[in-house]
Formats: structure tokens, C-alpha cells, sequence
């Protein structure tokens, strides 16, 4: 072992075995076929800091960014599927299963042993799941899911495993 790779163990977390945790809070219901840490690419920015020009100046900003992420990676109508999902900055692990596409919250960098369920939505509703060829600013790649009603929602993958793309290949077929 290098020093890099002393370095890169040193910080670089050990990910638990969340598809073992998943099956096991689905009462083995749900059957992982692979997961993946996601954020939201049109994560709804906030945080307002400073004195009263300043919190004003940073609601206007964040206000505009949330406009524009919103509309480059998000779309459908109000009541859509893609509408619907959670747009937390908050990692998420995304669970594709044989019957649902779930995700969860393993803590704030997707390493906690034991998950919460956050959404859940079932396979037949996921029309498709496509790289998109781009890599969002944290250097992850960007996905868009789109779903049975022409929704669609974009969300960086983190370090997929590599069978991410084989089994996402097998949605919406």
C-alpha cells in the first residue's frame, strides 16, 4: 500500500452493508439489487447568514438558485412524480430494487450501519434511468431518472459500484 492509498483509507470512510441493512428494516420485503449515495441535483439551497442586508441578499440568491436548479433538473407538471421526491441537500443511499426504488438516510455521508426510509416508489412508475454525460460541482455523475408520467429528476451519483449501470439499464423494460 502507497502512501496515497494511506491517505485515501485514512479519510475515505468504510460504507456499511446497506443493502443488508435495507433488506433487513423491509423485513427482507424489499430485495436490493444495488445502491448508490445520491444527492438531489436541484437540492433547495438555503442558509442565511449575516446581518439583516445580508440574510435579505442571501434569501434573493438562494431564492434564484433553487429557481434555476429547479428548472434545469426537475420537470413535470405540479403533481408529478418527480415533483414529489425530496429535494433536501441531504445524502441520500438510493436502493434499486426488484420491486420498489427507494431512498434512504444513512446519516449525513451515507456511513451509518442502520437506515430510515424516505421515499419509496414502485420500479413500474421509473420509466428510465440515464448518465446524462455530465458531472455535477461536487464531481459526481448526474443521473435523471424519468418516470411513467414524462417527469424527470436528475441526482449525482457518488461513487457508483459497478453494476450500478447494469441494473439501472434493466429500468423501465
Amino acid at each position: 500500500m502507497g502512501l496515497f492509498d494511506k491517505i485515501k483509507a485514512a479519510y475515505q470512510p468504510e460504507l456499511p452493508d446497506q443493502r443488508a441493512a435495507i433488506m433487513q428494516a423491509s423485513d427482507g420485503a424489499e430485495v436490493p439489487l444495488v445502491t448508490a449515495r445520491v444527492i438531489a441535483a436541484a437540492y433547495m439551497r438555503g442558509g442565511h447568514a449575516g446581518g439583516f442586508e445580508g440574510q435579505i441578499v442571501s434569501r434573493v440568491m438562494s431564492a434564484a438558485q433553487n429557481a434555476v436548479a429547479g428548472a434545469k433538473h426537475v420537470g413535470g407538471d405540479a403533481h408529478s412524480i418527480a415533483k414529489q421526491l425530496d429535494r433536501s441537500g441531504d445524502m441520500r443511499v438510493l436502493c434499486l430494487g426488484e420491486t420498489n426504488v427507494t431512498w434512504w438516510d444513512f446519516g449525513m455521508t451515507g456511513t451509518e450501519a442502520t437506515g430510515t426510509l424516505v421515499a419509496r416508489l414502485p420500479r413500474a412508475n421509473v420509466a428510465s434511468i440515464a448518465d446524462t454525460r455530465k458531472k455535477a460541482f461536487g464531481g459526481g455523475q448526474l443521473v435523471r431518472f424519468t418516470f411513467s408520467d414524462e417527469s424527470f429528476a436528475d441526482f449525482q451519483v457518488v461513487s457508483p459500484p459497478d453494476n450500478f449501470w447494469t441494473v439501472a439499464a434493466t429500468y423501465g423494460r
